[in-house]
């Protein structure tokens, strides 16, 4: 048996790895660097100085997430400030919850060193967590919720509500853990249901009955009602069509790979890894001698496993219609994962006498794993640590200080320049055009972005800088255009035209992103 302080002891340096690490890589990171423009589409509600105003922009589809962020990071923004840092440090925490969670959860059932190589692998090898930790959405809190609702399903081994006000703690704990998850992200509903099939199945195989904590799970599901008309308008922002494509099968397995260098079609080390903890898990189940043997560890080993495989419905659904397969929807199956590395490292680690050769081996592989991690950390934060698409002080240098109004027909672009740009001018415009949104030449998620945008107008989001496309140009017979080649509105909307004359003025790169900046003019002059 390990040393009973010595896991103690092991325990507490993980948990302070976990706050001082996620802390450390959200300040570092997150330093310098704008809100992106997902992030904007969350900023601008829990920073509304109206909470009935937010309130009726989430219902009237101005952000996709569940009302429990909104409510939850509103007043968190209102303890520690209304700053990029303090918003941003909202996703790094429930980050850090959910680590110290499967920290817990593990350590019922896994060495304290199992649980803590488990937990580094995933949480810093997996760019999907890593991005959660410098940016803020609700996929954190979704993470953290789940976690929570994992957790308690390994508490309250007897269904004995009438007996002790744990008990009823715990019924209690159950509902509000599942009321926060469902209302986080709609695919928290999910999570729920996934996580009660494992729990069910596992009080099953060891004969237990929890009828009254998996009614109290599932209490929580009617609540998505009151949220009936925010999602019916967030879904219409999808149509004719949303921003994703149907998924390849791939996509899943980069989704199961906590390291992935992004390489496309390569069997990579984490595969096996995973595939290798799918396996044990069957083998827990089928084989009565493992089972036996095993038989306390199922407890989490099922309900962790009917996580890892949420993404086997969406991706299925996702075949037809709109897909919602994309990974950090799907977050919370990577706390399956974790559990699927921590029981793969107790199969392969947990040897009672090594031999030289094989802790040679043993010391070898989980060197191997841990180097990834940290290559990993030192590759991906350099896209990280890009400003967001402001192209503020560029345009400062090379335009100066002209009265033309600028026009960013790139949503992605103008609303992260209108909102968060050094200063924003308002002569910055966002010319929201329908029939270009359509058009081959744009991006495919410029629907969304029209959608979205129309919704920012509707609730008075920044409303001076958008206006429609053939209005501004019906008014506007001189102005200058920030442009992208890859994307071109002027092709689409001036070069046919006779009217217009276009010149290129110059070039613009920040980080990844290439435009142009052009200069129209009307030939008439009027």
């Amino acid at each position: 048996m390990p040393d009973a302080g010595k896991q103690r002891r092991l325990t507490f340096v993980a948990l302070i790895f976990g706050f001082v690490s996620i802390g450390a890589y959200c300040v570092l990171i997150s330093r310098g660097r704008t809100l992106w423009s997902d992030e904007l589409f969350s900023w601008v509600l829990v920073t509304d100085p109206s909470f009935a105003h937010m309130m009726r922009a989430w219902k009237g589809g101005a952000d996709g997430g569940g009302i429990a962020f909104y409510l939850l990071c509103r007043g968190w923004l209102s303890l520690f400030g209304q700053s990029h840092l303090a918003y941003r440090a909202f996703s790094a925490s429930c980050c850090f919850a959910a680590w110290a969670l499967m920290l817990a959860a593990l350590r019922r059932y896994y060495r304290a060193g199992i649980a803590f190589l488990a937990l580094v692998v995933v949480w810093f090898g997996s760019s999907i967590i890593l991005w959660q930790m410098v940016q803020t959405r609700f996929y954190g809190l979704l993470f953290a919720a789940t976690a929570a609702a994992l957790y308690v399903t390994l508490l309250g081994r007897k269904d004995r509500p009438f007996q002790s006000w744990a008990h009823w703690g715990l019924i209690v704990g159950t509902f509000l853990l599942h009321l926060l998850l469902v209302n986080t992200h709609p695919l928290g509903l999910l999570d729920s249901a996934c996580l009660l099939a494992g729990a069910a199945v596992a009080d099953w195989m060891a004969g237990r009955r929890r009828f009254s904590l998996h009614l109290a799970a599932l209490m929580a599901w009617p609540s998505l009602w009151l949220s009936r008309e925010a999602l019916r308008n967030s879904a219409a922002v999808g149509r004719p069509w949303f921003w994703t494509t149907r998924p390849h099968i791939r996509e899943w397995l980069d989704l199961w790979d906590p390291i992935t260098f992004q390489s496309q079609g390569v069997l990579r080390l984490t595969h096996v890894m995973v595939a290798l903890g799918g396996v044990l898990v069957i083998a827990l189940v089928a084989r009565p001698s493992v089972r036996s043997a095993a038989r306390p560890r199922l407890d989490l080993l099922l309900p962790a496993t009917a996580l890892g495989l949420t993404p086997l419905p969406v991706f299925l659904l996702s075949q037809h219609g709109t897909s919602i397969f994309v990974d950090r929807y799907l977050i919370a199956s990577l706390l399956g994962v974790t559990v699927w590395f921590a029981e793969a490292f107790t199969q392969t680690l947990s040897v009672a006498t090594p031999s030289r050769h094989q802790r040679l081996v043993l010391g070898i592989g989980t060197s191997a794993l841990l180097a990834f991690c940290l290559v990993k950390l030192g590759f991906y934060p350099r896209y990280l640590r890009q400003p967001s698409h402001d192209f503020t002080i560029l345009l400062s240098q090379r335009v100066g200080d002209t009265a033309l109004p600028l026009a960013i027909p790139r949503v992605d672009l103008c609303d992260v320049m209108v909102a968060e740009a050094q200063q924003p001018h308002p002569r910055v415009l966002c010319p929201l055009d329908w029939p270009f949104a359509l058009s081959p030449l744009a991006a495919r998620g410029e629907v969304s972005g029209y959608h979205e945008m129309e919704n920012w107008r509707t609730f008075g989001y920044y409303s001076g800088s958008l206006i429609e496309a053939d209005e501004f140009l019906r008014n506007t017979p001189h102005f200058l255009v920030l442009d992208s080649p890859t994307t071109p509105w002027l092709k689409f909307r001036i070069f046919p035209s006779t009217q217009w004359t276009a010149i290129h003025l110059r070039d613009l790169r920040v980080g990844s992103d290439d435009e142009q900046l052009w200069e129209v003019a009307r030939k008439d002059g009027r």
